[in-house]
């Protein structure tokens, strides 16, 4: 925590002065504080910070003027907001600021616990190493190329379990890339290269023949999804070589699960609805992942025969304390139960959510709570607790 850099904002010299005091305690040494959004700006401008902690109840420029000029002067760094205003207010001005950009938001009610003072530092202290570990391994498209060619690329699993039994009923594959001299580089790194280099599919085939060899070895023995866009679905082979692949490993289709992105722009090309429904027909499951993140999600659900539906896991944090999330994830229940196909909620990182989800209808969770993305030597020695 000695290395996160902090800058309190605050009208109030008595709040200002309590939280100082409490980050200081921390043994937070990078710290300055600010009695207004002006003298904060000037400060941002010639100091680097991690962190910014910001009252939204402010003359002359309150915190919604400052999060927007923070953006403006391009700060990247977190955002703590720290505010008794209503949630609605609080809840739209997360949002607004992580669609600005943020490396983090938090939403911190006053008066500020040391517990969730804590858990925000472990996060953004790990964060700050892995960004310093990532910036040593800067790769070039020739190395992503050869990755790709050379099996670099590795399948994590990420377990889902039924909320009803507490079983483990499918996996998440997730592409990994180990590189030889660099190690581990994470999907922040690779999935920009490979989207402006146009080789999408060419990592989709890799993370489908991985699944399809744990498969066929018995390694697996349950469903798996695997992360398909689009523009993939558009190949007009794609239907084919999936499942000619599943013939070569003598794999069930029915084991393979797509999970389409909501996010992408949905195009009704003729290529995407043939693919999907033949692959339907031989029991390829279709999941619609980061549901209700973008604009045409009951549109899709009205064209094409998903048998998924993955909650963003946007709306699962903070649902707790959020009414407006739980009606919207209860909405999203009653929508998967009209339409007899399964809902997954994503982001479930407590027993207290877990207990939630459950007593709203929803059916699978997929979170840090019930196991995190590993290596498949790792999921053999996987124990899943009966919750």
């Amino acid at each position: 925590m000695k290395e996160l850099a902090a800058l309190i904002v605050d009208d109030n010299p008595i709040q200002l002065s309590a939280m100082e005091r409490q980050l200081t305690k921390f043994g937070m040494t990078k710290l300055m504080t600010c009695n207004s959004g002006q003298e904060a700006l000037h400060a941002v401008s010639e100091h680097q910070f991690d962190i910014i902690f910001s009252d939204i109840m402010m003359p002359g420029m309150d915190g919604i003027t400052l999060i927007r000029n923070l953006d403006n002067i391009g700060y990247q760094g977190a955002l703590a907001i720290t505010s008794s205003v209503e949630s609605s207010i609080i809840s739209s001005l997360t949002y607004m600021s992580k669609k600005l950009g943020f490396s983090n938001v938090y939403e911190l009610k006053k008066p500020v616990l040391d517990s969730v003072l804590e858990e925000m530092f472990q996060k953004e202290a790990i964060i700050k190493k892995t960004a310093i570990k990532q910036k040593l391994k800067s790769v070039d498209m020739e190395e992503l190329v050869n990755a790709l060619q050379q099996g670099q690329f590795k399948n994590y699993y990420q377990p889902q379990l039924d909320y009803t039994t507490g079983k483990i009923v499918g996996l998440e594959a997730l592409a990994r890339w180990v590189h030889p001299s660099k190690g581990m580089i994470f999907p922040d790194i690779f999935i920009p290269m490979l989207h402006d280099g146009g080789m999408e599919y060419h990592l989709f085939k890799v993370v489908l023949d991985n699944v399809l060899s744990d498969l066929s070895e018995n390694r697996i023995q349950c469903r798996v999804a695997i992360n398909v866009t689009q523009q993939d679905l558009e190949i007009p082979s794609f239907a084919d070589y999936l499942l000619e692949q599943c013939t070569h490993h003598a794999v069930d289709p029915s084991l393979i699960t797509l999970e389409l992105t909501e996010q992408d722009i949905y195009n009704e090309s003729i290529e995407m609805i043939t693919n999907v429904t033949r692959m339907r027909l031989y029991g390829v499951g279709i999941s619609i992942d980061d549901f209700g993140t973008g604009s045409s999600s009951y549109l899709k659900l009205s064209h094409l025969p998903f048998t998924e539906i993955k909650i963003d896991k946007n709306f699962v944090f903070g649902c707790l304390s959020n009414t407006t999330k739980q009606s919207i994830i209860r909405s999203m229940c009653t929508l998967s139960k009209g339409l007899h196909i399964n809902l997954v909620s994503e982001g479930v990182e407590d027993d207290a959510t877990w207990k939630l989800m459950q007593s709203l209808g929803v059916d699978v969770c997929q979170g840090y709570l019930t196991g995190r993305p590993m290596p498949i030597e790792a999921l053999s020695l996987f124990d899943v607790h009966q919750r």
